[in-house]
């Protein structure tokens, strides 16, 4: 009964049409051998199925993974209808065992790289989202092989928005005509292509809620080959608590960084000219990260003042900045502290190994998987700290715990990157604690999390400190 209802859950995961389709498929291919085939009800069905196909196409969207199926279609046509496999029954059972094999390959394809449903935000506001694209003409580009090029940025903005809005949701991942991604890394790309058909919970160019005069700020910085999209579930969260969320992709660091006018892969992805310099050969890439979060705030300033796409003029709180990041972003994240004042509070994931000995003096939350690399780093760190710090440890938990992935496909533990613990339970209890660590020093909120309470996620092994140094 256990295998059953799991299965069932399973199949459930793909979208209506999908499961329709796969159905009437998997009927005629059943059917079309026995003896007693009634060929006019056979023919019916099929042109239900071909009916399904156009409709799953046209209303839910074609993705690879589905490809098998839509090449069983013409195959058990000739099933169906062509003279040689109606005279032929070894032709015509052969035919439909293929199909049959298509079919269940496409069905398996389809729940292991699923559309998911997002959870949804917990938060009192509407969710709305909106997009900027940035060109820094005080940087040269550093990757790019024209010299002249300057460095240009994509980012996302998640707010709390007005309930009342009515424009489209966005999806996961914006849609692009550019093929660059599919010639310079086409397993990735392919790997990639249907996250543009996920759902999420955010209103596009929604106006910012009235709720609030002002809302406080946080950006945030993706890991090494990540994406701003790989924590929207978290950004989500955090805008439904009254955060504006910016989501910075670090170009040519970034998988995919989607300007409105092309693609721009990841370096380690596409490669680059011998002349270009690597990424991960020095500092160079931590350097132009928080140059990125850098000039990423200063534009924040200016949308402060105006806006060019009216959304956020006068919204944000410049004087409640935070910032937080996952892995190569976590150590972002804690070195954008060292170096802008602005921020006053900051949140690492699972970060890169960095400095033991800096002068963090904001408060900041580490939050660490159940086997981090190096677990002395945090505590060697700790020592020298003077603000207020939390050091989580998740247990179950691996590094890709702490992004979108555990969401995006029940096999995430075949990446060897994320644990054995429920992805959205881990998921909750990250934006729990980010969302009660930012409200207790951006907005002055209390919490019980962060005073030891661990009722509610045991699973969470918090050390807190009140940021004396002990050096």
């Amino acid at each position: 009964m256990y295998g059953l209802a799991a299965a069932c859950q399973r199949l459930a995961s793909m979208r209506p049409f999908e499961i329709l389709l796969t159905m009437a498929l998997s009927a005629v291919a059943i059917l079309l051998p026995q003896p007693a085939r009634r060929q006019r009800a056979i023919a019916i069905v099929y042109a239900m199925a071909f009916l399904l196909l156009l409709a799953q196409i046209a209303i839910e969207g074609a993705r690879w993974q589905l490809a098998p199926s839509y090449l069983a279609l013409p195959l058990l046509g000739l099933a169906v209808f062509s003279r040689k496999a109606t005279e032929d029954e070894q032709a015509r059972k052969r035919m439909c065992r293929d199909s049959l094999v298509l079919i269940i390959g496409s069905a398996l394809l389809a729940i292991v790289v699923p559309i998911p449903n997002l959870p949804a935000p917990t938060g009192p506001y509407a969710v709305g989202t909106q997009f900027y694209w940035l060109k820094d003409s005080s940087r040269r580009e550093l990757y790019a092989s024209d010299p002249l090029q300057m460095r240009e940025l994509a980012i996302q903005v998640w707010y709390p928005a007005d309930s009342t809005a009515t424009a489209p949701k966005a999806t996961y991942m914006p849609s692009s005509n550019s093929l660059s991604p599919f010639l310079a890394a086409p397993l990735f790309a392919l790997a990639a292509s249907h996250l543009h058909l996920i759902p999420t919970h955010s209103t596009c160019a929604a106006p910012v809620s009235p709720a609030e005069a002002k809302y406080p700020v946080l950006i945030f910085s993706h890991g090494l080959m990540g994406g701003r999209i790989q924590n929207t579930v978290q950004a989500e969260e955090l805008a439904s608590h009254g955060f504006i969320v910016v989501g910075i992709d670090h170009t040519y660091d970034a998988s995919f960084a989607i300007f409105s006018d092309r693609t721009v892969c990841s370096q380690l992805l596409a490669g680059s000219p011998p002349s270009v310099p690597k990424l991960l050969n020095g500092n160079s890439d931590l350097l132009v990260r928080l140059a990125d979060v850098s000039f990423v705030l200063d534009q924040l300033e200016q949308f402060n003042q105006s806006d060019p796409q009216g959304l956020l003029t006068e919204r944000l709180a410049l004087e409640q900045i935070g910032v937080y990041g996952h892995s190569l972003g976590g150590q972002t994240a804690i070195l954008s502290c060292v170096r802008d004042r602005r921020f006053k509070a900051g949140l690492a994931m699972d970060g890169s190994i960095g400095p033991r000995s800096i002068a963090l003096n904001q408060p900041f939350m580490f939050m660490q998987a159940d086997r981090s690399g190096d677990p002395l780093w945090i505590a060697e760190l700790c020592r020298h700290l003077k603000a207020p710090h939390y050091n989580i440890k998740l247990k179950g938990t691996e590094h890709a715990n702490f992004t979108d992935l555990p969401l995006l496909t029940p096999v995430h533990w075949l990446a060897l990157m994320s644990g054995p613990t429920d992805g959205k339970r881990a998921i909750k209890v990250i934006n729990s604690y980010s969302v009660a660590f930012f409200g207790r020093y951006l907005k002055g909120e209390r919490s019980p999390l962060l005073e030891g309470d661990a009722r509610a996620f045991p699973e969470a092994v918090l050390q807190i400190s009140d940021g004396q140094r002990s050096d």
